[in-house]
C-alpha cells in the first residue's frame, strides 16, 4: 500500500507544485506593484477565507475522506454523498449570515473597506464550495480529476491577481478579485466531475449516520479552527499591534520561504489520509503501523533538506525575489522553515487518532499549540515585530508534535525511524555545510541561488546514497513505480 500512497502523492504533486510555484513567482510582481501595507490587507484577506473555508467545508471533507470509503463498500454512496452535501448547504449558509453581518458592521464604521470586504466575502464562500468538491472529488480518490482543477483555479488566481493589479488599481482588492474570478470559472466544472455517477440522495439517511459524520467531523471542525488560529492568527496579531505594514512584510518573506514546506505537508497528508484509512480498514492495524513508518520516512527525506537549503539561503531568497522594501523579511527564514517541518512531523501522529475515530483527543492536542502561540504572539510581538510572530510560529509547532506524540502513542504506537532520522540529519548537515561555503564569496543573491540550489541538491542526494537511507523494501517499491527493476544493495536501518 505505500505504492499506492507514492502513486497518489505523485498524482497530487501537480495540484500544489504548480499553484506553489504560481504563489512564489507572483511575490516579485505583488512586492512591486503593492505597498507593504497593501500586500498586508490582501494577506489578511487570503487569511480571512483560509478560515472562513476551514470552519464552513474543511471538516465536511475530513468526514468525506473517512467515511466515503465505507459508504462505497457498503453500497450507501448517494445517501452517503446527500448527506454530506446537506451539511455543507447548512453550514456554509449559517457561515455566509454570520460573515456578512460582520462586513456590513465594519462597512458602517469606515467606508473605506467596503469593496473589499465585499469581494472578500465573495471569495469566502466561493472558495469554501469549491474546497467541498474537490474533497469529495478526494475522498473517492479522482487524483487526476482533483490535480487538473486544483491546478488551474490556483495558477488562473495568481495569473487574474497579477492582471488586476498591474492593469485596474494596484490594491489589495483588486487582487483577491483575481482569486474571486478564477474560483468562479473552474466551479461549474468542479460541482460536474465531483458528482459524476452518483445522484445524492437526501431520503431515508439513518440518524446513525448523522451522528457518527458529526461526531467524527465536529472534533475535525474545531482542530481546523485551532490550526488556522496557529499558522495564520499570527497576521492579525501583527495588524493590531504592529501595523499592516509589518505584516505586509512578514507575509512576503513566508510566501516565499515555506511556501514548498507547506506544499509538501499538504501533499503528504492528501495522499496518506485516504490510503491511510484504507490500509487500516482492509489490512488492519500492523499494516497501517508499517504504513505510517514508511511514510515518516519519506518526509523526513523531503522535507528536512527543503527546510535546511531555505534556510541557508535565506538572505538571497528574499533579496534576489522580493521589492527592497521587503527585504528586511529574510530574518525569519529560518524560524519559519523549521517550524513549518515540525508541523508536518506531527501531522504523522494524528492519522493513528483519524484511524480511531478519535479526532476529539486530536482538538486538544491543538488548543495547546493555539494558546502557545497566541500567548507568545500576544507578548512578544509589541517588542520584536515580525520576528516574534516567527519563533511563536516555531514554538508552537513544538508544543503540537510533543502532543500529538504523547496523546497518539496511546491509541496507536509505532516505531519512529530514529536511525534514518540520524542519517538525513548528517545528509542535510553535510548540504547545509557545501552550500554555505560555496555561496559565501559571492555577492548577487541571483548568482547564489543559482549556485547553491544545484549543489544544495546534488550533495544531499551523494549523502543520502552513500548513508543507505533507503531499505530495499523501499527501493524496489520506487523501482516499480518508475517502471525498472531495483539494484540490489545492503539492508538499511
Amino acid at each position: 500500500m505505500i505504492t499506492d500512497a507514492l502513486r497518489d502523492f505523485l498524482r497530487y504533486v501537480p495540484s500544489r507544485i504548480i499553484p506553489a510555484v504560481a504563489a512564489v513567482a507572483v511575490v516579485p510582481f505583488l512586492t512591486r506593484l503593492l505597498s507593504p501595507g497593501e500586500y498586508g490587507r490582501y494577506t489578511l484577506a487570503i487569511a480571512g477565507v483560509t478560515f472562513f473555508t476551514a470552519i464552513s467545508s474543511s471538516w465536511i471533507t475530513t468526514s468525506a475522506i473517512r467515511f466515503v470509503p465505507a459508504y462505497t463498500q457498503d453500497g450507501r454512496l448517494p445517501r452517503g454523498i446527500g448527506l454530506l452535501v446537506g451539511m455543507f448547504l447548512i453550514t456554509i449558509s449559517g457561515s455566509s449570515l454570520v460573515a456578512g453581518a460582520g462586513a456590513l458592521v465594519l462597512a458602517g464604521r469606515d467606508a473605506g473597506p467596503t469593496v473589499y470586504g465585499a469581494v472578500a466575502l465573495l471569495l469566502c464562500a466561493a472558495t469554501a464550495t469549491h474546497e467541498f468538491l474537490l474533497g469529495l472529488l478526494r475522498s473517492r480518490r479522482r487524483a487526476t480529476t482533483f490535480t487538473t482543477l486544483t491546478a488551474v483555479a490556483g495558477t488562473a488566481g495568481y495569473a487574474l491577481a497579477v492582471a488586476l493589479a498591474a492593469l485596474v488599481e494596484p490594491s489589495a482588492s483588486a487582487v483577491i478579485a483575481g482569486f474571486l474570478l478564477a474560483v468562479v470559472l473552474v466551479l461549474p466544472f468542479t460541482a460536474r466531475r465531483a458528482l459524476a455517477g452518483v445522484r445524492p440522495s437526501f431520503s431515508g439517511i439513518p440518524r446513525a449516520d448523522v451522528r457518527e459524520v458529526l461526531q467524527y467531523g465536529l472534533p475535525a471542525l474545531l482542530i481546523n479552527g485551532l490550526t488556522w488560529v496557529t499558522v495564520l492568527s499570527d497576521r492579525y496579531v501583527l495588524a493590531a499591534l504592529q501595523g499592516e505594514q509589518a505584516v505586509g512584510i512578514y507575509a512576503a518573506s513566508r510566501d516565499l520561504s515555506d511556501k514548498m514546506l507547506v506544499v509538501l505537508n499538504t501533499l503528504f497528508l492528501l495522499a496518506s489520509t485516504p490510503v491511510g484509512v484504507t490500509v487500516w480498514e482492509r489490512d488492519g492495524e500492523p499494516a497501517a503501523r508499517d504504513f505510517v513508518v514508511a511514510l515518516t520516512r519519506y518526509y523526513l527525506l523531503l522535507a528536512t533538506p527543503l527546510a535546511v537549503g531555505m534556510s541557508v539561503l535565506s538572505r538571497p531568497l528574499i533579496g534576489f525575489l522580493a521589492d527592497p522594501r521587503y527585504h528586511a523579511g529574510y530574518r525569519l527564514v529560518p524560524l519559519v522553515a523549521v517550524g513549518t517541518l515540525f508541523a508536518g512531523l506531527a501531522t504523522r501522529y494524528t492519522l493513528g487518532l483519524t484511524f480511531r475515530k478519535r479526532t476529539g483527543l486530536l482538538s486538544l492536542c491543538y488548543v495547546g499549540a493555539a494558546v502557545v502561540n497566541v500567548g507568545l504572539n500576544l507578548v512578544l510581538v509589541p517588542r520584536f515585530g515580525y520576528m516574534a510572530a516567527a519563533a511563536s510560529h516555531l514554538l508552537s509547532f513544538v508544543v503540537l508534535l510533543i502532543l500529538t506524540r504523547a496523546v497518539s502513542r496511546r491509541l496507536f504506537a509505532w516505531p519512529f525511524p530514529r536511525t534514518a532520522t540520524i542519517k538525513v540529519g548528517v545528509g542535510v548537515s553535510v548540504m547545509g555545510l557545501a552550500v554555505w561555503f560555496v555561496t559565501r564569496p559571492i555577492g548577487h543573491p541571483g548568482v547564489q541561488l543559482a549556485v547553491g540550489v544545484p549543489v544544495g541538491i546534488a550533495t544531499y542526494i551523494l549523502a543520502i546514497l552513500s548513508l543507505h537511507v533507503l531499505r530495499p523494501g523501499e527501493r524496489a517499491a520506487l523501482a516499480r513505480l518508475v517502471g525498472r527493476p531495483p539494484a540490489s544493495e545492503p539492508p538499511g536501518p
